[in-house]
C-alpha cells in the first residue's frame, strides 16, 4: 500500500520514532486532499508512552513511519520535539549546563500548535457531518461503543454511523480464540459492506496500529485513524481535564489523581513512563548523540 507522505520539513524522529510536526489546520487540509485521491491511507498518533513502546517494538516503530500522518498526540512530544531542536554543542561540560537549561525552555516554549488526538476526531467527525459521509467506529467496549455511536448521531445528523468493540485481541492485534476470529471477520465484513469514508480504531496501543496496517489493505475504507481512549472521553466514561491543566500540561496529573477503567498500579505505570521515563530518555538522546 502506497502512503503519500507529508512535506519533508514537517518530518521528525524522536527515539527513532517519526512524528509530523504540524498544526490543526493544516492536519485537517492534508487529509481532505488525500480524500479526495481515493486513496487509502491511516493515520496514528503518537503520545510519549507510544514513542517508547515503538523504540522498542520495529513493528510498530515501522508502522508509524508509514503512516499519512503521524501527529503527536498532546504537549509531551512538542516539547520534546522543540528541544531537540535547539542548538547542540559538542562540548561535554557545555551540554550538561546548557541542556537542562534548554529543556525548561521548551517545556515554557514548547506548548504551540499541539494537536491532540481526541480533538482531531471530533474536527473530523465535523467534517463528515459537513461532507454527509459515513463512519465506523472500532473498538473500546461495547458499552463506550454504543454511546459514542448514540451521541454521534445526535450530534452530527448529517453523517452516516456504524460501529463495533470488535475483537479481544494480543499485542500483535490477533484475536484470542476462536470466537473473537470469527468476531473479527464479521467486523471487516460489516464495515466493507457499510463502506465508510472514515475508519477510527480505539483498541489501544499498539494493537490498534497493528490491525490498521495488517486489515486495511482489505478494506473498503478511505481512511483510517488510531484513537486510543478518545472514544472514552466522547462517550462520556472518562472525564475530559480542564483546559488550563491541558494548556498548562497537567494532564497526566488529572488522569492520576481522577477515577478510570485502568487499574491503578497500571495507570501509574504509564503515567511515569510519560511523566519521567519519557523526558529523561529524550534528555539522555540529546546528550549523548551531539551532531544528530
Amino acid at each position: 500500500m502506497k502512503i503519500l507522505k507529508t512535506e519533508k520539513s514537517d518530518l521528525r524522529i524522536i527515539l527513532g520514532v517519526r512524528v509530523d510536526s504540524t498544526s490543526t489546520s493544516r492536519v485537517l487540509t492534508q487529509i481532505q486532499k488525500k480524500l479526495l485521491q481515493g486513496r487509502k491511507f491511516y493515520i496514528t498518533t503518537p503520545n510519549p508512552e507510544i514513542v517508547l513502546k515503538a523504540s522498542k517494538d520495529r513493528k510498530l516503530r515501522d508502522i508509524i513511519g508509514r503512516s499519512f500522518l503521524a501527529i503527536p498526540d498532546g504537549v509531551g512530544l512538542q516539547i520534546a520535539l522543540k528541544f531537540l531542536s535547539m542548538s547542540k554543542f559538542s562540548n561535554r561540560i557545555v551540554r550538561k549546563v546548557v541542556y537542562p537549561l534548554q529543556l525548561l525552555l521548551s517545556v515554557i516554549l514548547g506548548r504551540k500548535n499541539v494537536v491532540k488526538g481526541r480533538e482531531l476526531m471530533l474536527n473530523l467527525f465535523g467534517l463528515t457531518n459537513q461532507k454527509k459521509l459515513k463512519v465506523y467506529l472500532l473498538g473500546a467496549t461495547k458499552d463506550v461503543n454504543a454511546k459514542a455511536i448514540d451521541k454521534f448521531r445526535n450530534e452530527y445528523p448529517g453523517a452516516k454511523i456504524k460501529g463495533s468493540g470488535g475483537p479481544e485481541l494480543n499485542s500483535n492485534a490477533k484475536p484470542l480464540g476462536k470466537l473473537q476470529e470469527k468476531l473479527n471477520r464479521e467486523v471487516v465484513e460489516e464495515i466493507n459492506r457499510f463502506a465508510p469514508s472514515m475508519l477510527f480504531v480505539a483498541f489501544g496501543c499498539p494493537k490498534q496500529e497493528k490491525w490498521i496496517a495488517k486489515w486495511l489493505p482489505r478494506l473498503n475504507v478511505k481512511m483510517a485513524m488510531t484513537v486510543g481512549g478518545a472514544l472514552d472521553y466522547y462517550a462520556g466514561v472518562a472525564k475530559i481535564p480542564p483546559k488550563w491543566m491541558v494548556r498548562v500540561g497537567l494532564e497526566w496529573l488529572w488522569r492520576l489523581i481522577k477515577p478510570s477503567y485502568y487499574q491503578p498500579r497500571k495507570r501509574f505505570y504509564r503515567i511515569v513512563n510519560s511523566v519521567i521515563v519519557f523526558p529523561w530518555k529524550i534528555f539522555v538522546y540529546k546528550l549523548q548523540n551531539p551532531k544528530t
